[in-house]
């Protein structure tokens, strides 16, 4: 006999109560979260407000291959010459194997814009831009990992896949 729990859905199409395998509701605790896009309400990771974040879309002349991309800006942020980027807010990068950042959920695979000195090396990075997870190295290894383990895995530079 399988151990079930008896649990009650909060999705819509669920009937309210049933009894679940405990082996699926572990397998289902321990995927990461995908990200809801658009994004409702996001968060500055450098002030924490939500209320000053603009949505923008990147115009014709982006030279990042990157024309039509809705994104969110902290106005504040900006104006006080600290990075106003927040995030895209778009599924552009985002798949089912990418590392998980720091919220919990899946990262976004980005690459240097033409402004940076390693032009086209990808990165990955929060998808939803509320927390600082952030990683050049193909398998998603920040470099604080790789300089605190004695026996890390060999971390490269990549080029984007995904994108």
């Amino acid at each position: 006999m399988t151990d079930t729990m008896r649990v009650e859905s909060l999705g819509p199409g669920h009937p309210t109560y049933s009894d679940v395998p405990v082996s699926e509701i572990m397998r289902a605790l321990s995927r990461p979260l995908q990200p809801q896009l658009p994004l409702s309400q996001p968060r500055c990771r450098h002030c924490n407000l939500t209320t000053s974040l603009r949505r923008r879309t990147t115009g014709p002349l982006n030279r990042n291959g990157n024309v039509g991309r809705p994104y969110y800006i902290c106005i504040p942020c900006e104006d006080n010459d600290t990075r106003g980027w927040v995030t895209w807010d778009d599924e552009r990068g985002i798949c089912d194997g990418n590392p998980v950042c720091h919220c919990g959920g899946l990262s976004r695979q980005d690459r240097k814009g033409n402004a940076s000195r390693r032009t086209g090396l990808g990165f990955w990075t929060c998808a939803t831009g509320s927390c600082n997870y952030y990683s050049e190295y193909s398998n998603g290894w920040t470099t604080q990992e790789m300089n605190t383990l004695p026996h890390a895995p060999q971390c490269t530079e990549f080029y984007p896949w995904l994108l």
